[in-house]
């Protein structure tokens, strides 16, 4: 598996002709097929025998890239676009080969050193100060201020425990509110499924304790903030990012 033979050339032909051509035409949109389409072309892929790299490489090539928007397209805005030169895919393949991890100057100092010198370049264009050393800082920034809820007995209730004790329900969007007398209301769609009132407020009190609970089913379209209170801070019960 791990020794370069004939098949791994024919691999490596294969996979050259593959990047060559996806590096010169132009850039295919895609588009997200649903997972029983995907499961009746492509479903048990991996096996105690294998496909072989032919049937690999064509299921990818046929069946999973075209199932995959393509970040470098020019129409896709959305999440976190990239548009990377022809030299640098390329280059891709050139590091991967090299196998690096550039965590720490121990085993990866080439790698650090380059990654520095791109971060200085970087910091360069925006005119950090000589300080810096490099390191592009995020300034004058101001992020919003902790939610604080509180158990029954006055203790700290932080929102990751919420969001962990709702994970199990299928809710698109949720907000939850205390009050100033400690009760809390859940609000979620009117219409969804597998989450009963009574199996949210079960799921709520091991967190809350015995606070006075209520689920608000509403329609909660449009932004809004996930968790909110009418607690002062401390004085009511300690705040929890």
């Amino acid at each position: 598996m791990h020794r370069y033979d004939q098949s791994t050339a024919e691999l490596a032909r294969a996979v050259f002709d593959y990047v060559s051509d996806r590096t010169q035409r132009e850039v295919p949109l895609d588009g997200p097929r649903s997972a029983v389409e995907l499961e009746a072309e492509v479903g048990g892929s991996v096996t105690a025998e294998g496909l072989g790299w032919e049937e690999a490489l064509r299921r990818f090539t046929d069946v999973l890239a075209p199932a995959t928007i393509s970040m470098d397209h020019p129409l896709h805005l959305a999440y976190v676009p990239a548009a990377p030169t022809e030299a640098a895919v390329l280059f891709d393949l050139v590091v991967s080969a090299s196998s690096i991890f550039g965590g720490s100057w121990q085993e990866g100092a080439g790698a650090v050193f380059a990654e520095n010198q791109a971060l200085a370049w970087l910091a360069g264009l925006c005119d950090l100060p000589d300080g810096a050393g490099g390191w592009p800082r995020l300034v004058g920034l101001e992020g919003r201020a902790p939610v604080p809820l509180a158990r029954a007995d006055g203790g700290a209730v932080n929102t990751i425990d919420v969001s962990v004790a709702l994970r199990p329900f299928p809710l698109a969007r949720y907000r939850l509110h205390q009050r100033r007398d400690r009760s809390v209301v859940l609000s979620v769609d009117p219409d969804t499924p597998g989450a009963a009132d009574e199996e949210l407020l079960d799921a709520l009190a091991p967190v809350f304790g015995a606070v006075p609970t209520e689920v608000d089913r509403r329609d909660l379209e449009g932004g809004g903030v996930t968790y909110t209170s009418d607690l002062a801070g401390p004085d009511d019960g300690a705040t929890a990012p």
